[in-house]
């Protein structure tokens, strides 16, 4: 029994203005032996990302965490296209944050510089792990908590 349309997960659209860039994202998934249902998530939730960057007038080149951000707000309030991707925004923001990563490895995004309170919490970071013997993962919530 096939799905209604609106059920179905969009995986192709050669006119998104991301749509240049769903192989690298989708490689990418292949080679981390990620399931083909995540990938259909990740792939449908980049692409109905590149339909709200061409609605703001934006290029792949501007992508940013901001940009996401601001994306997934107007994702939540209802307001971001005429076809929504069934996703959650866990698993929107997921895929989105591996394909700015993916984009930023290949160089195809700027990678934005460390900020000075970027700086001093990796310090701390490092120190919370190397002088008290923290874990990674206790460190990383320390450093959110602040």
């Amino acid at each position: 029994m096939l799905l209604p349309s609106r059920l179905r997960l969009r995986t192709e659209d050669p006119g998104n203005i991301l749509w240049p860039y769903v192989g690298l994202l989708s490689e990418h998934l292949a080679k981390g032996r990620y399931r083909d249902k995540h990938q259909r998530k990740s792939i449908a939730s980049a692409l109905q990302f590149g339909d709200w960057l061409d609605a703001q007038d934006l290029v792949p080149a501007s992508i940013n965490e901001d940009c996401i951000l601001r994306f997934l707000a107007e994702y939540s309030r209802g307001s971001s296209g005429k076809r929504r991707s069934p996703s959650s925004i866990m698993i929107m923001r997921a895929a989105l944050n591996t394909l700015l990563r993916v984009l930023r490895s290949n160089n195809l995004v700027a990678v934005t510089t460390p900020s000075a309170l970027d700086i001093e919490l990796s310090a701390f970071s490092e120190m919370l792990s190397t002088v008290w013997g923290l874990s990674p993962a206790t460190c990383y919530h320390r450093c959110c908590a602040i």
